[in-house]
């Protein structure tokens, strides 16, 4: 049998694009002007097209090349961070007011560069942002911009710290936030740390079941819990940060004997990031078949001295970025007496409980909405109990009504300690100028003498009992008014803060308004349409939702 008897026949059609036509000679008589002519306008409008997609792709050159600068700047600005901590911690020289100054102008430089940088991400067409490594270099950039903001914000601070020779003590304290207090957590140990020319000198740890020095407590406190005195481990109780770590700090000094400047909380979902494992599940897993957590404490915080020793100025630099989230959280809080070091602190680090101020130049009404638990029963279910936020606003010609809908879910069947019934103090801070409608708890009408209505400066406060039982749930309902502005053009803002120490919390907002006036948000909802808009809540920090309105269909 022949090959070709095996190799099936193709027939070409002269139709098909594999149609190739016998080679002939071009007829140069042929090529007329009006041919030419054609032949010119397509090599005009192919080079029109090689400009066009050159621009595009010079301004995302140029883009790219900025990023990269970017990145390279930020690595060298973590390297510094890192290596001045280093520095202090180790006391191997003191950190000069020099190298904080530089670390000023870097970080200054490196915020203009990413102003510039951003605005050439703007001139990058759609079609490329929507690249997948073009994004990702966007949102890195984003998250660049947030760090370097908090150093430049905290350089004031750090000036001068590092500028006092004198011998100074600060307490750290590690808070338990599976207990959860109005700043993050129970107090379960203290590190009392040395200061002297920026460099510390030394590091004792305690454990506050230790201590026995009392105070009277708070009357809400005594009203609530009948108890007589007020200690260390009963910990941070008012809402204000700075207030609480002042009576904090006065019991402390009555403890150690000498004064003491200033106070940093910390909660151990941090202490879990620094030394990389999940600490607060392994606390509760002692704590569940121990009974009481033995030598967890002093354990883990000889652990966590040893860890800070050992660590390499690169390491540090990793962790302070990682730590970065716990600082806007809340999770992390600093106190000085100083008032020099404690006014030059961001306010969001300070904790400092104040009335927001209008952020538009019209007519403003702020809605202030910070909901806070405490656990009275002195168990550990933080990890257990859920807890669900709703915030509906509907505005009409006269006022808002707002509505704030709490969920409490708590799951877990166990009735054991360090689980059981949870009773949760709860606190809701309102602005001063609202007017209660109604109060609920479970769909029942909420009785006069089981809740307390406060006023102090801006704000007003709610307080009551929330008693969850194991494999139960519990809402709570609270409806208020405000009264519009007179001005038919204002500004509407919400802001809702989130507690630190939380471990579950999801939380929505509704805004809903009359279909003719017209709206400008300030935020991405999550859901627009005429009459109504919806947002999701942050899960830490604050929440903002920013309204230009018109009652009317005018643009503003």
């Amino acid at each position: 049998m022949s090959l070709s008897r095996l190799v099936p026949e193709y027939k070409t059609n002269p139709t098909e694009k594999n149609f190739h036509a016998p080679h002939k000679e071009p007829n140069k008589k042929n090529q007329s002007p009006k041919r030419m002519a054609v032949v010119l306008l397509f090599l005009s409008l192919g080079s029109f097209l090689v400009l066009q997609t050159s621009r595009p792709l010079s301004r995302l050159e140029n883009y790219l090349n900025s990023y990269k600068k970017i990145t390279s700047k930020s690595k060298k600005l973590e390297g510094d961070l890192g290596q001045l901590a280093y520095t202090s911690l180790q006391g191997t020289s003191r950190v000069s007011s020099s190298a904080i100054s530089d670390l000023k102008k870097t970080t200054e430089g490196l915020m203009d560069d990413i102003t510039t940088t951003s605005a050439s991400y703007s001139h990058v067409p759609e079609i490329l942002k929507k690249v997948s490594y073009i994004d990702s270099t966007f949102q890195k950039l984003k998250l660049i911009q947030r760090q370097t903001s908090d150093v430049t914000q905290i350089t004031p601070f750090l000036l001068r710290f590092f500028s006092d020779k004198e011998e100074r003590s600060y307490i750290v304290l590690l808070q338990d936030n599976l207990e959860i207090r109005p700043h993050g957590g129970f107090p379960l140990g203290i590190f009392l740390v040395t200061f002297e020319n920026g460099q510390v000198t030394q590091i004792v740890p305690y454990a506050t079941s230790q201590f026995s020095v009392s105070t009277s407590p708070p009357p809400q406190y005594a009203g609530i819990t009948h108890q007589k005195n007020f200690r260390l481990s009963d910990g941070l109780w008012d809402l204000d940060y700075p207030t609480s770590a002042k009576k904090f700090l006065g019991t402390a000094e009555k403890v150690f004997s000498k004064p003491l400047s200033g106070l940093i909380s910390v909660n151990l979902s941090v202490v879990s990031q620094v030394l990389n494992r999940d600490v607060t599940n392994q606390y509760l897993q002692i704590l569940t078949k121990q009974g009481d957590n033995g030598d967890f404490t002093r354990l883990l915080m000889d652990e966590i001295i040893a860890q800070l020793y050992q660590f390499t100025p690169s390491q540090i630099s990793e962790v302070l970025q990682d730590l970065s989230p716990y600082l806007s959280s809340g999770d992390i809080r600093l106190y000085f007496s100083d008032t020099g070091l404690e006014s030059a602190l961001p306010q969001s680090l300070t904790g400092q409980l104040s009335f927001p101020g209008c952020r538009a130049k019209v007519e403003c009404l702020v809605n202030f909405i910070y909901p806070v638990d405490t656990n009275i029963s002195f168990n550990k279910t933080g990890s257990s109990v859920s807890r669900q936020v709703s915030v509906s606003s509907s505005l009409n010609s006269d006022e808002v009504l707002t509505k704030v809908a709490i969920t409490y879910r708590y799951p877990l069947a166990d009735q054991n300690w360090p689980y059981g019934p949870y009773k949760n103090y709860f606190r809701l801070i309102l602005p001063a100028s609202i007017k209660i409608s109604s109060i609920s708890r479970n769909s029942q009408t909420l009785p006069q003498n089981e809740y307390s209505l406060e006023y102090f400066g801006s704000f007003s406060q709610l307080s009551t009992v929330i008693s969850i039982s194991p494999s139960s749930t519990s809402d709570l309902e609270v409806i208020y008014s405000q009264p519009l502005p007179t001005q038919p053009v204002f500004h509407y803002q919400q802001d809702f803060l989130s507690q630190p120490g939380l471990q579950t919390q999801v939380g929505e907002f509704f805004i809903n308004y009359p279909s003719i006036w017209y709206i400008t948000s300030y935020q991405l909802p999550l859901l627009a349409q005429p009459g109504e808009l919806k947002y999701n809540a942050f899960t830490s920090g604050t929440t903002k939702i920013d309204l230009d309105i018109s009652q009317s269909d005018t643009r503003l």
